[in-house]
């Protein structure tokens, strides 16, 4: 509610530039992110992306909470968030060169029809 009403005020936004430009960052990853979900072996490279990113990102700000005091109340929620980056790095599904092959075409030409 209170981004609908900053987006609406335009410059006299409570929500600073920084945050409406991140915001407006990963409100578009996410919308190709749950498109992902629905083939994630055909999107592996954006789901992955999603998590490198968002680990790179979470370690900067990490970083600078632990360096300026003023961002150290930050700090919990970057690790929050790195930790789902782990996640879906875990769960990425794998490249099609390391998945399962499919066992429906024959193998051998011994074992085809005669054409």
């Amino acid at each position: 509610m209170k981004q609908q009403r900053a987006l609406r005020a335009g410059t006299l936004s409570a929500i600073n530039r920084q945050d409406q430009m991140i915001l407006g960052i990963y409100v578009v990853l996410g919308g190709f992110l749950l498109t992902a979900a629905r083939s994630p072996r055909d999107h592996r490279s954006l789901i992955l992306f999603a998590a490198w990113s968002t680990l790179a990102h979470d370690a900067a700000m990490i970083t600078q909470g632990v360096q300026f005091h003023d961002l150290r109340n930050d700090v919990w929620g970057y690790s929050d968030i790195a930790f789902i980056g782990l996640v879906l790095l875990a769960l990425a599904p794998p490249s099609r060169a390391q998945a399962v092959p499919d066992r429906t075409e024959p193998t051998s030409k011994a074992s085809r029809p005669a054409s």
